[in-house]
């Protein structure tokens, strides 16, 4: 036992018996996960235990693990792992580190390992669990002895019955029940005796012989009582260590709590940190982004005007310069009479160069236009501002709430908390709460002291101190549970919670409510206004549930405002009621539209709130010295609007105007809004287009483009046939500045029609025609062969859906009939003919057709023949007659044709038959006719079920004739 540690010494000397140990103590020791012994456990921060390839197993990575790192601390952008515990189901966040950053749990590890070890010892003594060896019972009773000499174990009854003290057995020595009696024997080195004695006086064992001589006088008793108290001892003593080691574990789990709400305190820093910057950067970026396009577009817009200037006046030049090219050539003229000749048209020509110039405006040659956008930056403000705030400081301590100087009463508590530095605070709040309500706060202080009224006695109150520091950031305290006081059942009732003013929208409904000490059904209320008192009613209702008194006014009027009382005994609290005005409207600019001569003004109101209309006032602005406005006296008014929005007309161009709402309800009037001021357009003359729209004309599924161009950017609408453009994604629609283009793709016959390009008081127009894509065959019609009473089908398949075909036999229209059967699904033709018979024999043909019905030549033909089989042949040797009956045989050349016949006879008179009868569903080739008349002849005629054919006549008597009887016909 020399390599057993002090935990294991200490389990061994607590639990002799492994086995017992490890009975007790097996549900603490099992994974929850794996349902077996920990192997390497860790501890969470919930201080629950898993193993770790349990951990793993269940462990779900965010990200790839590639992104994680030992040993490096992952920023609060990068990916985390979380680990759910399999007994809390609580998560937990893991750092870069994982796994590793857990602690493994070494108290658990080492109890494990020392039960293990231990249990090689189990087969040691153990008094807890050696039985007698005397017993003849089943079970045996526990043993409480063990004969050295005797090596057997004896319990109570069994010792006294079998190994009693004295002769012959006094030489015998009793010690502790041990299934290995001569492995415990201890002997005396002086006397060679059994130890069996204890000495206290000098705290050794001793044998009986030593005893006598060295020990005489001394206190001894034997060695199992001894043991028995030391071991007593050394339990209690264990126990009390078991108890530290259970302080420590969860003292530790505690500070690894701490440690890791700190680590995730400053996670949490930086994150914030990271994100207010990130935020202020994309800021930054997307005002530069947009400044940046703004210049451009005025850029373009400015640069595009001064261009199309220069164009302009350099047409103009080219015109002048030919002009003055073309007088200079004629005044080099020498001769007078030719130069007389070309005056008059050089004169005229030089003059219609100069009226059409047209004047310079001297406004175009301004370098930098009034309008020119310019870009006032100063960052220096924000600079500084991000300088001052974004720095670091240490949070100060936050309030601790002293409760034994706290004071608690029926239905107030008087709250006093400490810091160590009053300074770093600037004012606190108490924020307090029963369990199932709303959170109350009081006003702030920068007192150390709050009193909290209007409590409900008996009631239990979280309270927890918010305190603001010199920065702005809220700290709390500790919350803390309060309970008031129980209330005197003889005392009188006394208010616990107090009216309070009110303020309500006209005809809505007001209630005042209080509370009392008291049951509301038992005590005496009364209610007043303005010192009368006041019964329930239909326009008051007074209610009490609990505690509670409730005094509601229905549908609050003007008339109804004033100060509310509730009397309680000799307690009175009171509550003012006014009517609020409705509020004012609020113009939303950014909603606004304005025109040349019109701005549209619209402006939201409160939800809650209803009005009956709205009132719109405006006046013109002018601008004055240092770009301010002064607004004319005379204001114009546009009453009764229902809506939200109002159109104001007859408005000047490139004017200021200042626009106020109101709104109106039943009790009057609101205030006016803020005051939005709006500026009409400039009048510019209406976009003309530079480029005009083209007629088209494409093949079906092929695209078509429409482009034109105007004189300026504005936005236009694209129709067809005066209407909107359809909803389909083959119309596309691209705009870039002044040009415009329509695309339309896969065109097809539907699309064709006037487009039309409108851009207000402007408008270009043109055509589209489609040309229909020839119509082929794809499957043209094959010649078919069938029987005669057949069914014959002729197929073919077009190019298009939406072709139109005729059917023609030999030249002439097949109609729709109960003969002919005329059917397509989309590009599949079919005719089918009924019954065919020889005549139906001919060539067919399938004829594309115009949309306007005339045949367009293109047509594909086939033949229909009529195949006639065989008929059946009567076999005159084989056949048999009597003088009543007459057998039939005969056979079909083409027995594909049926496996039925009917068989046809009448009486026969030379030239001519009688009424023919019929024997049906004969399915040999063999018939016997019976019931003939003697001595007479007959005609027979045997047909095939399907009409194929008919054999010839026979002529048959049914006696011998002359010639022999059997004659073909």
């Amino acid at each position: 036992m020399a390599g057993v540690t002090n935990l294991q010494w200490v389990l061994s000397a607590l639990f002799p018996n492994p086995r017992v140990y490890m009975d007790v103590n097996q549900r603490g020791l099992i994974c929850p996960v794996c349902n077996d012994q920990f192997k390497s456990p860790l501890t969470l921060p919930c201080l629950h235990s898993v193993c770790r390839k349990c951990a793993e197993e269940i462990l779900v990575s965010r990200e790839n693990e590639k992104h994680v790192t030992s040993g490096r601390y992952t920023p609060v952008n990068e990916p985390r792992s979380v680990l759910k515990c399999p007994s809390c189901k609580k998560e937990v966040q893991l750092d870069s580190r994982g796994l590793d950053g857990l602690t493994e749990n070494f108290i658990l590890r080492n109890i494990i390992d020392s039960m293990k070890e231990a249990k090689e010892y189990s087969d040691l003594d153990d008094d807890l669990g050696v039985q007698c060896d005397v017993c003849q019972d089943e079970p045996a009773n526990l043993a409480i002895k063990t004969c050295v000499k005797c090596e057997l174990c004896y319990c109570e009854e069994c010792l006294n019955l079998t190994h009693p003290p004295g002769r012959p057995l006094t030489g015998h020595q009793l010690i502790a029940p041990t299934r290995d009696p001569k492995s415990n024997i201890v002997r005396c080195q002086d006397h060679n005796e059994i130890i069996s004695l204890y000495c206290e006086d000098d705290d050794t064992v001793v044998c009986p012989t030593c005893r006598a001589v060295s020990h005489k006088h001394h206190r001894v008793i034997p060695t199992d009582e001894k043991y028995r108290q030391m071991k007593a001892t050394l339990k209690d003593s264990v126990k009390s260590l078991v108890n530290v080691n259970s302080t420590y574990v969860q003292h530790i789990g505690q500070l690894r709590s701490v440690c890791d709400g700190i680590q995730g305190h400053f996670d949490r820093q930086e994150g914030s940190v990271k994100k207010e910057f990130t935020d202020v950067k994309a800021l930054v970026q997307q005002k530069e982004k947009d400044l940046l396009t703004t210049i451009e577009k005025e850029r373009r817009e400015k640069v595009e005007v001064r261009q199309q200037q220069i164009n302009h006046y350099r047409k103009t030049l080219e015109n002048t310069t030919a002009a003055v090219s073309f007088a200079q050539e004629a005044l080099r003229e020498r001769g007078q009479a030719s130069f007389l000749q070309k005056a008059h048209m050089i004169d005229k020509k030089v003059k219609s160069a100069l009226e059409s110039a047209p004047p310079i405006q001297d406004t175009e040659l301004t370098e930098m236009p009034d309008n020119l956008f310019e870009a006032n930056l100063d960052l220096s403000d924000i600079a500084s501002l991000i300088n001052h705030k974004a720095s670091l400081s240490k949070a100060p301590p936050p309030p601790e709430i002293r409760k034994s100087q706290c004071i608690v009463g029926e239905s107030s508590i008087s709250i006093r908390w400490h810091v160590p530095d009053p300074s770093l605070y600037k004012d606190y709040q108490v924020q307090y709460a029963t369990p199932h309500d709303v959170v109350r706060m009081t006003p702030r202080t920068s007192e150390n002291l709050s009193v909290i009224e209007s409590l409900s006695p008996g009631t239990t109150y979280t309270c927890t101190v918010r305190g603001w520091d010199r920065e702005g950031a809220v700290h709390c305290s500790r919350p803390v549970d309060f309970k008031t006081n129980e209330p005197d059942p003889n005392a009188p009732a006394t208010i616990t919670l107090y009216l309070t003013d009110m303020e309500v929208r006209g005809l809505a409904d007001a209630k005042f409510t209080c509370a009392t000490t008291k049951p509301a059904d038992k005590v005496q209320a009364k209610w007043s206004r303005d010192n009368s008192v006041i019964t329930s009613s239909s326009k008051y209702k007074m209610t009490a549930e609990d505690k509670t008194l409730t005094l509601t006014i229905l549908k609050v009027e003007s008339s109804d405002t004033g100060e509310y009382a509730c009397e309680v005994d000799d307690n009175k609290t009171c509550g003012q009621l006014t009517i609020k005005e409705p509020d004012a409207p609020a113009i939303n600019i950014q909603q606004c539209e304005v025109e040349e001569n019109a701005i549209i003004v619209r402006w939201s109101v409160p939800e809650d709130e209803q009005y009956d209309n709205f009132q719109l006032l405006y006046s013109k602005s002018f601008q004055s010295v240092g770009n301010r406005f002064l607004e004319s006296s005379i204001f114009k008014t546009v009453n009764n609007i229902k809506e939200t929005e109002c159109k104001v007309l007859g408005l000047s161009p490139d004017s200021h105007y200042r626009f106020y709402v109101r709104s109106s309800t039943v009790w009057g009037l609101s205030q006016r809004s803020t005051g939005v001021l709006l500026r009409t357009l400039k009048k510019v003359p209406p976009p003309s287009f530079f480029r005009q729209l083209l007629g088209l004309s494409v093949l079906e599924n092929e695209s078509a483009r429409f482009s034109c161009e105007l004189s300026r950017p504005v936005p236009v609408t694209w129709l067809k046939n005066d209407k909107p453009l359809p909803e389909d994604s083959r119309f596309q629609i691209e705009v870039d500045r002044r040009r415009h283009v329509l695309t339309i793709s896969e065109v097809k016959a539907d699309d064709a029609g006037e487009y039309t390009c409108d851009a207000g008081r402007s408008r270009s127009s043109a055509s589209l025609k489609v040309k229909a894509e020839p119509v082929t065959f794809v499957k043209p019609l094959q010649d078919v062969e069938v029987v005669r009473h057949g069914k014959a089908t002729l197929e073919c398949e077009v190019s298009r859906d939406d072709a139109k075909v005729r059917w023609l036999k030999s030249g002439m229209d097949v109609k729709q009939n109960i003969k002919h059967d005329l059917r397509h699904t989309g590009r599949h033709h079919q005719l089918t003919i009924n019954d065919v018979r020889l005549d139906d024999a001919a060539e067919y043909a399938c004829e594309v057709l115009h949309g306007s019905g005339v045949p367009s030549g293109v047509r594909c033909t086939a033949k229909l023949k009529i195949r006639v089989p065989g008929t059946p042949e009567i076999m005159a040797d084989e056949s048999k007659v009597t003088p009543n009956s007459v057998t039939l045989v005969w056979k079909d050349p083409d027995p594909s044709n049926s496996d039925v016949y009917h068989v046809l006879y009448a009486k026969f008179y030379g030239q001519s038959s009688g009424r023919y009868k019929t024997i049906s569903g004969v399915k040999e080739r063999e018939c016997t006719v019976s019931n003939l008349e003697p001595d007479t002849k007959y005609k027979f005629y045997v047909r095939a079920v399907d009409k194929a054919g008919i054999s010839r006549g026979v002529v048959i008597s049914t006696s011998p004739p002359d010639d022999g009887g059997i004659q073909f016909q």
